[in-house]
């Protein structure tokens, strides 16, 4: 197995989609500060123009370029993988139908025809809330059952560009991603939401919080992708997560105490949770620790304070 110190070492070329995203954009980050892989984002137009500040802070790397539909012919070097970050309503906000359609299946589609192009491995994000409501811990094998359009829609997605990438002969990946939380996370999330509020000693509505989740550092994510990226996989599916379930008032809880915020602006139980409201949602890691010897290292205490640090550099 290739580790990821001698993946540092590499000079190889990679495609990602959904580069201005919270987790594309720390995965290329983290990338383009520790090697000298070549990281070509690919897009065709822009869903959330506020992201678009991520791109412009990309562009000072060397190693790092822009592509369209027109540019991909000038790419000489070869394409080890096309990695897809690319998505529709993670915000919950986010509720068209033809931009779930777009966002989730068909550019997904796209970008399966150009890693068979550069005969490269495709590799796509799926979600934890693909998954049936269980109070076990989520193995790769249970069966999808969504309860949110988002999730409805990346669920059929996983199920389509696995047979398409089968017909076509293209190495097809799944890193099924559960709660991901770190810096630079933007937009109507949990983490941002509670931030912008707490300083600026608003009130804050949220559930009672005793949902339960499984939280993983972004960075330990972007570890995850790139040792399936250069690795060969036995699966095309794995759980990326911590394996432990937070409840997500503890969660919430534990950044105003790093952060030295005002508990008393939390109004739990304030407001109902509307969608993915399963109760307990913890994947099982084993594949991935088997396979690749990978398992999340930031502690919840460190990363959160990594996010507030992020935050007031901004």
């Amino acid at each position: 197995m290739i580790s990821l110190e001698d993946i540092f070492l590499k000079e190889d070329s990679i495609i990602v989609s959904g580069g201005s995203g919270f987790i594309g954009f720390n995965f290329i980050t983290f990338i383009l500060d520790n090697s000298n892989i070549n990281v070509y984002v690919y897009r065709t137009k822009e869903i959330n123009s506020k992201n678009s500040y991520r791109i412009k802070e990309l562009k000072k790397y060397k190693n790092f370029k822009v592509i369209n539909s027109n540019s991909l012919k000038d790419i000489a070097k070869p394409i080890i993988a096309v990695i897809n970050f690319a998505s529709y309503g993670v915000d919950s906000s986010q509720k068209e139908i033809s931009n779930l359609l777009d966002g989730n299946i068909i550019f997904a589609l796209e970008l399966v025809n150009i890693a068979k192009k550069f005969n490269a491995k495709f590799i796509h994000t799926s979600t934890c809330y693909e998954y049936m409501d269980t109070n076990e811990n989520i193995k790769e094998t249970m069966p999808l059952m969504p309860d949110s359009l988002y999730g409805a829609f990346k669920a059929s997605a996983s199920i389509i560009l696995k047979e398409v990438c089968k017909a076509k002969k293209v190495n097809y990946v799944a890193l099924r991603l559960f709660g991901v939380y770190g810096p630079n996370e933007s937009g109507s999330k949990l983490i941002p939401y509670l931030y912008h509020n707490l300083n600026n000693n608003k009130e804050i509505r949220l559930t009672d919080g005793i949902q339960i989740r499984d939280y993983t550092h972004v960075i330990d994510v972007a570890k995850a992708y790139l040792l399936v990226c250069f690795n060969s996989n036995d699966f095309e599916i794995y759980n990326v997560c911590s394996s432990q379930g937070v409840k997500i008032r503890d969660f919430i809880l534990k950044f105003v105490e790093v952060n030295k915020c005002d508990p008393s602006l939390l109004q739990f139980g304030a407001k109902r949770m509307t969608e993915n409201n399963f109760l307990r949602v913890v994947g099982d890691n084993t594949r991935m620790i088997n396979e690749y010897g990978w398992k999340p290292e930031v502690s919840l205490e460190s990363g959160l304070m990594q996010v507030f640090n992020s935050y007031k550099e901004m």
